[in-house]
């Protein structure tokens, strides 16, 4: 099915792929977001950015609250739950991988979505060089 998204298959087979437990997992994830994450999921979900996303997306040992393979960007919102040393620990093998992850905290995507989604599209725009609303001739 994904087969279309050039190396796919090739960044798939560098990390494990997920077991049972860890995609039951995402699967209840995705069915109990917070306020914040379901805020921000509104405005990146269905290319509304122009870029393609999935949510709670388990990849190696890990599950990611956001995700766009083309940009190979990771997007986590972060509440009180998160610790400093295993997200440096996460964020490292991830980039190990050629994934960046950017953090935007629960508060900041509650109160202002929008501004968290324009910050993303232009992550995404750096990291392929590709801008989906390119201006009028």
């Amino acid at each position: 099915m994904l087969q279309h998204v050039e190396g796919y298959r090739h960044e798939i087979s560098e990390l494990p792929r997920p077991t049972k437990p860890q995609t039951n997992n995402a699967k209840r994830l995705r069915r109990t977001m917070s306020e914040s994450q379901k805020r921000i999921w509104h405005e990146l979900r269905a290319h509304r950015i122009g870029f393609h996303f999935k949510r709670e997306v388990p990849l190696g040992p890990y599950t990611l609250d956001f995700y766009c393979h083309e940009a190979k960007l990771c997007v986590e919102v972060d509440g009180r739950q998160h610790d400093s040393p295993r997200d440096d620990e996460r964020d490292r093998h991830l980039e190990k991988h050629g994934i960046l992850t950017i953090r935007y905290s629960s508060q900041q995507c509650f109160m202002d979505p929008s501004s968290v989604a324009k910050d993303v599209l232009h992550r995404c725009i750096e990291r392929t060089g590709r801008n989906p609303f390119p201006p009028p001739p």
